[in-house]
Order: C-alpha cells, then sequence, then structure tokens
C-alpha cells in the first residue's frame, strides 16, 4: 500500500513545486532580456493537444509531442501522419506538417516543416503615411529532422536538426539549429519523465540583400550639404535557447474496450535565455477512449494563459486509426487562438 501511494504523492508534490510562484532577484533582468532574439516563431509550441495541456510536453508519451523533446518520437508504437493548421494573433497563418515512421531496433526517424505566414502589409513612407499601393511579406519557417532510439526498456534519446528561414521583405537570414531530449518512462505505473535542451546553435543575422546600401539626404536648408551613401548596420542575435523538463502520470481505471476511462496528469517548466522561467499543468479527461477532454493554465506568461481542447479517437482497423485533436487558448484582448490537428496512425 505505501508503494502504491508514493508514486502518486511525487507527481503531486512535483506539480506544487513548479507551480510555486517565483520572485527571484533576476526577474528585472528577465523584463530586460525580452525581445534580445531571434526566431521567436520557434516558442510557438506545434501540437494541439499539448497546447490545450498547458504547453508543457516534454514528458508526454505520443509522438505529436516532438515538438518539445525529440525523444517523444517514440512515444507510440505506430507512424503517423499528421498536419496542424490555426490562426496566430492579427490573423497569421501557422501551418505544421509532420511525418514520424518507426523503424526496427526501437528506433524511430521524423521530419517536420513549421511555417508561420504573417501575410501581406501595406508599405508606407513619409511622404505617403496612407499608404504606396505596394506590400511586403513576412514569413518565417522550419524544416526539421528528427531521430530517436530506445537505449533501454525505459530510457529513450532523440536528436534533432532544424533549419530556420526568417523572412520580411527584401531582408532574411538563414540558421541551424539542434534540439537533444532525453525520456525516462516506466510502463506499469504509466508515469514519464522528461528533459531537452532546445535550439542549440549559431547566431542569426538578417541579410539586407538589394537593400545594403542607400542614399542618406542630408538637411536640404543647409545648401552646402551633400548626399552621401550609408550602408545598413544588421546586428546579429541569439537563438531562443531552452531547457524543457517535465513528467506525466496516467491512470486507467479499467481495460474494457471502447468504454476504457482514464486521466492523464501533464506538468512541467522551462527556462531559457532570452525568455523567463514558466510553469503548466493540465489535465486530460478521457470518459471512453474515443473522446478525450483537456484543460491547462501556464504561469508567467503574458498571454495564453487557459487553455481548453478536445480529441476524438476514430479507429479504422487493428492497425489503423484518426485522430482529431482541437485546442482553444485565450490571448485576453487579442481574442482566443484556436488550433486544429489531424492524425493518420498506420
Amino acid at each position: 500500500m505505501n508503494n502504491l501511494l508514493k508514486k502518486p504523492l511525487i507527481v503531486v508534490g512535483f506539480v506544487i513545486l513548479i507551480l510555486y510562484p517565483l520572485d527571484l532577484p533576476g526577474s528585472d533582468w528577465e523584463i530586460f532580456r525580452k525581445g534580445a532574439n531571434s526566431s521567436a516563431f520557434m516558442l510557438i509550441g506545434t501540437d494541439a493537444r499539448t497546447t490545450a495541456l498547458g504547453g508543457e510536453g516534454s514528458g508526454l508519451l505520443y509522438t505529436s509531442a516532438i515538438y518539445w523533446n525529440p525523444a517523444n518520437s517514440l512515444g507510440q508504437s505506430r507512424s503517423v501522419v499528421q498536419h496542424e493548421m490555426g490562426h496566430y494573433l492579427l490573423g497569421m497563418d501557422h501551418q505544421i506538417s509532420q511525418v514520424h515512421l518507426i523503424l526496427q531496433g526501437n528506433r524511430a526517424i521524423s521530419a517536420s516543416i513549421n511555417n508561420l505566414d504573417m501575410g501581406q502589409e501595406e508599405i508606407t513612407t513619409v511622404y505617403n503615411p496612407q499608404g504606396t499601393g505596394q506590400y511586403y511579406s513576412a514569413q518565417s519557417m522550419t524544416i526539421a529532422l528528427n531521430y530517436a532510439q530506445m537505449l533501454t526498456d525505459r530510457i529513450a534519446v532523440g536528436v534533432q536538426s532544424k533549419w530556420i528561414r526568417e523572412q520580411i521583405w527584401l531582408e532574411q537570414a538563414t540558421n541551424l539549429a539542434f534540439d537533444i531530449g532525453l525520456r525516462y518512462y516506466e510502463t506499469q505505473a504509466g508515469f514519464a519523465l522528461g528533459m531537452a535542451i532546445q535550439n542549440v546553435g549559431g547566431l542569426s543575422q538578417l541579410d539586407a540583400g538589394p537593400r545594403t546600401t542607400f542614399t542618406r539626404y542630408d538637411d536640404e536648408s543647409n545648401p552646402g550639404s551633400v548626399n552621401s551613401e550609408a550602408e545598413y548596420i544588421l546586428k546579429k542575435f541569439p537563438l531562443p535557447l531552452l531547457f524543457r523538463m517535465g513528467l506525466s502520470k496516467h491512470y486507467k481505471f479499467s481495460s474494457n474496450g471502447f468504454f476504457t476511462p482514464s486521466i492523464l496528469i501533464n506538468a512541467g517548466f522551462s527556462d531559457g535565455l532570452t525568455t523567463p522561467f514558466r510553469t503548466s499543468a493540465g489535465i486530460e479527461i478521457k470518459p471512453v477512449k474515443a473522446l478525450a477532454l483537456r484543460s491547462g493554465y501556464e504561469v508567467n506568461r503574458d498571454l495564453g494563459s487557459l487553455s481548453l481542447g478536445l480529441g476524438l479517437d476514430i479507429p479504422l482497423g487493428q492497425s489503423k486509426r484518426v485522430i482529431m485533436d482541437y485546442a482553444w487558448v485565450d490571448m485576453d484582448y487579442f481574442g482566443a487562438v484556436e488550433r486544429y490537428q489531424l492524425s493518420l496512425e498506420f
């Protein structure tokens, strides 16, 4: 009986610990470092299920949580093809396509494309503040390849490489980054613990392209002034380096085919060089095997603290199934962000 009580108490204790409000002396520095990195779009989660659970999935046990931990590509025994879409803040279009293939020898390879399209904006100038009739676009994208392998029957490790491209009008920047993840899973207890280091890479710098130099017009009121050639000096910025750690505990109350109720508790934290310390917790309740109800909350986030979601699991025979996931995130005065994900397991 004591052993049965220990693990649930450990889970509850861990959740309380990471959700306890922290007021460290370095909080002023955290405010200062916000917005001091490139490729900030990589901080936007790419999994509707985890998003609904509070936005921290480094300790979860399903393949689509690969964004949070590259070792999660071994979270299931089946290969998966999936696509996620959603409208982010101010009408930005966010789409992610992923393929996960399970190989022999407890190995897996994955590939994904993460694209954030910010649409078109009208160009304005000092002399045409209402617009020139021309438009510019902005886009951010990563193409990722992932490899994961079981080291033991409980420990998995994963490595992910990412090619990053950011573009705004004529300027663009490219870079490479890596994620490294580790996950521990105890099958009988339904307990998982994971950790990952994300976005390890060099500095990013925009390339001004054909507009590297321009003519600087001096004061026209001074007849002796001379127009001169000027050059854009573009600085380099670090990638959003992050450390994540999380755990999950899965409770199954019975095993009776379709009627298999279960509860999943998920919690975790993240911290980075250019992001504040954040903690989150979430719960997933399955009254039946095919339906999941989810809710989560994240601490120390300006927007998107509360999240809700649901999932449908539709079997297509013994070896295939379709999974539909939905997440709703409250963005306060920006409204709500909704995410839709469709997965095919085979």
